[in-house]
């Protein structure tokens, strides 16, 4: 399958290693984000889906591959857990409580994007598109969910 990556090497190594995305990118992709979460308890559509899955996952590799955030409460393994078992019992939204584990890895990501050197963003960015690119092409690990 065919994945078309959002930045390229070359993206990584011109942005900044020292000061955070400009406001304008972070905003965009800030929007989308809390748009997703705001529909999550009512009835999301695919792209929602899709879209917290990438919190997820961008965290996921911020906490355990490329080791610049911590995870202390455990909230990614508990937000993975809220979004299985919706996708088990076959509903379409979660339950407001259940959202809030989500809310609070959104907020995660909201200061990470807003404090974290652009590069690591960008390198975060990279090394999880093509975890999902090999997700997609059937090398799964155990507990990865595919939405």
């Amino acid at each position: 399958m065919k994945y078309n990556l959002t930045y390229t090497h070359f993206d990584e190594l011109l942005a900044s290693p020292v000061n955070p995305f400009p406001v304008e990118k972070q905003t965009y992709f800030l929007t989308r984000i809390y748009e997703a979460l705001d529909a999550i308890t009512a009835n999301p559509d695919i792209e929602n889906w899709r879209t917290l899955a990438d919190v997820i996952n961008l965290l996921t590799t911020l906490v355990e591959d490329m080791d610049v955030l911590e995870d202390k409460e455990k909230t990614i393994q508990r937000a993975k857990d809220v979004i299985r078992q919706a996708f088990e019992s076959g509903k379409n939204s979660i339950s407001v409580v259940d959202s809030g584990i989500i809310h609070a890895l959104v907020e995660s990501l909201e200061e990470a994007v807003q404090t974290l050197p652009a590069r690591t963003v960008i390198r975060a960015h990279r090394l999880t598109e093509k975890r999902v690119q090999s997700i997609l092409n059937g090398h799964r690990q155990h507990g990865d969910i595919v939405i």
